[in-house]
């Protein structure tokens, strides 16, 4: 799994201040709901600083990255 350090640093490169600082809270609340609920924090973690790291790519970058992990949107997707 990935590291919280290995996040910010992609955090740091692919995301500007404002959205990086609002996927740090969102890290935090999901750590918050996942011990009130009993799943795994460092999961929750990662993927609250995680969920947007594809936000402001291009959508020349997001359909390469479609295409290199064999995703095929048709017109229902």
């Amino acid at each position: 799994m990935i590291s919280r350090t290995e996040c910010e640093k992609v955090l740091h490169d692919t995301l500007g201040k404002g959205r990086r600082r609002h996927s740090l809270c969102v890290a935090e609340q999901a750590v918050r709901l996942a011990r009130r609920y009993g799943a795994d924090p460092e999961q929750a973690e990662i993927a609250g600083l995680l969920h947007d790291v594809a936000k402001e790519f291009s959508i020349e970058q997001k359909q390469r990255l479609l295409r290199e992990f064999g995703v095929y949107l048709d017109d229902v997707t």
